[in-house]
């Protein structure tokens, strides 16, 4: 086995291992993927939104919510676009970074909440 195959068994055996950091949860991305697969979200972070977001719409106690989605390219075979939306269990994200390295998808998510 070369490096490379290595590398992806080990994030599918350790990292997107449900028995040690993943959760396997149901998403859905557009018409391309939907199925029940191992997945690590990195802790979200909530923030005020900026000054220009919330004079633009109005709307007061709306908060950017952000995290990092983590799944292996082999589960889904697509990686998400930019731009795009992706359903994360029951909660819906816009795609703000896409990446995919070793196999493993890297998305930085956003959603705005109460």
């Amino acid at each position: 086995m070369n490096f490379k195959a290595q590398l992806e068994h080990d994030i599918k055996a350790v990292f997107l291992n449900p028995e040690e950091f993943a959760e396997v949860m149901h998403v859905v991305y557009d018409d391309d993927f939907e199925g029940d697969i191992p997945v690590v979200l990195d802790e979200m972070i909530q923030e005020d939104r900026p000054e220009a977001d919330q004079v633009s719409d109005r709307i007061q106690g709306v908060f950017r919510v952000t995290t990092m989605f983590y799944a292996a390219e082999s589960d889904m075979g697509v990686v998400p676009k930019k731009e795009r939306n992706i359903w994360v269990g029951s909660v819906e994200y816009k795609v703000i970074t896409s990446a995919c390295d070793m196999g493993q998808i890297m998305l930085g998510l956003q959603r705005f909440d109460e």
